[in-house]
Parts: C-alpha cells; sequence; structure tokens
C-alpha cells in the first residue's frame, strides 16, 4: 500500500469512528483493553491488588484513542472518624457528540488520619467505575472471600447521673420490701441493659440501705 492509499485508509478509519456512538466506543475500548495484572506490593504483606493508578495508565490510552471522556463527579459524601464515604457519578462522553454518554454509579471508601480520605474514596469508587463499564479481568474475585457477616456493634452509653439520681430516690421511698424489690430489679435491669456497671453498684447500694433501714423500722 503507497502512502496515498495509507493516508486516505486511515482517514476514512477516522471518519468513521467519529459517528461511532458511545455504545460502539466503549465496545472498541473493551477489545483493546481485556486484563488488567495486579501489582507485586501487597497491602499490609498479605495480598496484592490493582491500584487507581495501575487502572488509569491501563484504560488512558484507550479512552484517548476511541474518543471516550470519562468524569466523575461527586454526589454525595460522608466523614465519620478517619473514614470518608463518597458516592460518585462517573460520566463517559463521546467527545465528538457530548450529548451522547453513559452514566455509572460506584460507591467508594477512604481511610486516613490526615487529609487523603476524600481522594482515596474518590479513587476507589472511580476505578470499580472503570472496572465494572469495561468488564475488565484482574484476578480478583471477592465472591471467593470467606468472610461472615458482623453486624454493626450498638455503642453503649450509660445511664445518665440525673437519671440514675432519680431511680435511686424512687428506691430509698419504697415503703416495704415487695416495692423495695420491684423498683430495684427495674432499675437495676435498665441499667444492665446498656452496660452501666456504675449505675448498677450505686442502685444496688442503695437497694442495700433502703432494706436495713425497713428491717429497722419493722423491729422498732
Amino acid at each position: 500500500m503507497d502512502d496515498d492509499s495509507f493516508q486516505q485508509a486511515q482517514a476514512e478509519q477516522e471518519q468513521q469512528e467519529q459517528t461511532m456512538n458511545i455504545y460502539k466506543r466503549m465496545a472498541a475500548i473493551m477489545k483493546t483493553v481485556g486484563y488488567i495484572q495486579k501489582e507485586e506490593k501487597k497491602v499490609n504483606g498479605q495480598y496484592t491488588f490493582v491500584s487507581h493508578d495501575a487502572v488509569t495508565s491501563k484504560m488512558r490510552p484507550a479512552l484517548i484513542k476511541h474518543g471516550v471522556l470519562a468524569v466523575p463527579t461527586v454526589k454525595r459524601h460522608s466523614q465519620n472518624g478517619n473514614l470518608t464515604e463518597a458516592d460518585v457519578l462517573v460520566r463517559f462522553v463521546n467527545i465528538d457528540n457530548p450529548e451522547d454518554f453513559i452514566e455509572i454509579e460506584m460507591f467508594g471508601y477512604g481511610v486516613d488520619t490526615q487529609d487523603k480520605g476524600p481522594g482515596k474514596a474518590i479513587s476507589y469508587a472511580v476505578k470499580y467505575a472503570l472496572l465494572k463499564a469495561f468488564s475488565l479481568e484482574t484476578g480478583d474475585d471477592p465472591e471467593r472471600d470467606n468472610i461472615a457477616f458482623e453486624p454493626p456493634q450498638k455503642e453503649k452509653t450509660g445511664l445518665s447521673p440525673k437519671h440514675v439520681d432519680g431511680l435511686v430516690a424512687k428506691i430509698k421511698k419504697a415503703d416495704s420490701y415487695a416495692s423495695l424489690k420491684k423498683l430495684f430489679v427495674s432499675a437495676y435491669r435498665e441499667a444492665e441493659s446498656c452496660g452501666d456497671e456504675l449505675a448498677m453498684e450505686v442502685l444496688t447500694a442503695a437497694k442495700d440501705d433502703r432494706k436495713s433501714q425497713l428491717e429497722e423500722m419493722v423491729n422498732a
């Protein structure tokens, strides 16, 4: 093929690509990129993974070649201690027709003691949006992880001092053994349900004091 024929064929190919919609462009990218190798470095010396940079490095040339722009937008984020959570919308845009696009929603987590949590959360979400949108293989199989579900632990807050004082006051007013037992059992179970050991000790002491007072009244 001479230079003129090659240039003509190349021009025709470029013109054909310009008329491709976003679905065809993404399908062409999938033909170009099929597998991303996990990195050699390990997390805490336990396992290897595919990083955001590795995915971006592999995908960027293919996105440029086929005229697709990936635009991430953070829709929601929250901060809980050193954990950042972010809901990210990634829009894959046909650069020859910006009104032709596909959107992928993904969430991400980032843990950091300083100010890198938001960036980590966004990178996590964008990485998985690329992996899932283009059906990329990485060698990971999360479904094979043998991890049992653990429900979140409820935080035990204990009783307020004012509330404990109120329970103690009722115990001190008990006018019989039966009422004392009833008031104490109810108060003790309330303190026990929230793991307030100090309140349980205070209530027990108040019960013993009132019991002694009732005994003195009976023997008087």
